[in-house]
């Protein structure tokens, strides 16, 4: 979650894409790309800095590693704007 919010925000001061791959890119590290929650964050925080190639690859692959049927929903639904190059901005309620 901690690179989820500067690469996600939908404020734009808040956003720093290049400090959240380098957080997401060292966490999915730590967890052998297993954790299908930092290889999403990872997604999102691709896709200012490394282009939607590489945010789709993670989103699928964190697709792939989801047990629960609700989460694959929120994940498709990124994985969906990602393919049309869009990215995901976590608005907050």
């Amino acid at each position: 979650a901690l690179a989820l919010t500067p690469s996600a925000s939908a404020d734009p001061d808040l956003r720093d894409s290049p400090r959240a791959v380098t957080c997401a890119e060292n966490a999915v590290a730590g967890t052998n790309r297993k954790d299908p929650v930092i290889l999403g964050t990872l997604a999102a925080a691709y896709t200012e800095v490394r282009g939607f190639s590489q945010t789709v690859t993670n989103e699928e692959e964190a697709i792939a590693l989801l047990r629960n049927d609700e989460s694959k929903k929120d994940y498709e639904a990124r994985l969906k704007l990602y393919k049309s190059d869009a990215p995901f901005r976590d608005v907050p309620k």
